[in-house]
């Protein structure tokens, strides 16, 4: 009878598993991503005096710009990023741009 050596990769499958702890990043905000003090100050600059207002110009829901104010997910609860086109839409707003296309 032989006796088979054991190779290393057996040897690592009897051991028992080592758990790492996980690690969590904090998403760090970009110099240039809008942050909900932003918007807050963007609504209260141009004058309007409701979130559906602000929501309405905007073009998006009031569940979602209450969601950009409050910087978390009114579904999940994670943080949310404030995109670039909304970050554009606020400034073409603020500079009383219309939309591309229409004369």
């Amino acid at each position: 009878m032989t006796l088979m050596k054991k190779t290393y990769r057996y040897n690592v499958r009897l051991a028992p598993a080592k758990k790492k702890p996980l690690r969590r990043k904090k998403k760090q905000l970009k110099k240039e991503q809008m942050t909900p003090r932003d918007v807050k100050r963007w609504q209260k600059e141009l004058g309007y005096k409701t979130q559906a207002e602000a929501a309405e110009a905007l073009g998006i829901s009031l569940p979602t710009y209450q969601d950009m104010l409050k910087g978390t997910s009114r579904t999940t609860g994670k943080a949310i990023v404030i995109d670039k086109r909304t970050a554009l839409a606020c400034a073409a707003l603020a500079h009383h741009l219309e939309p591309y296309g229409k004369k």
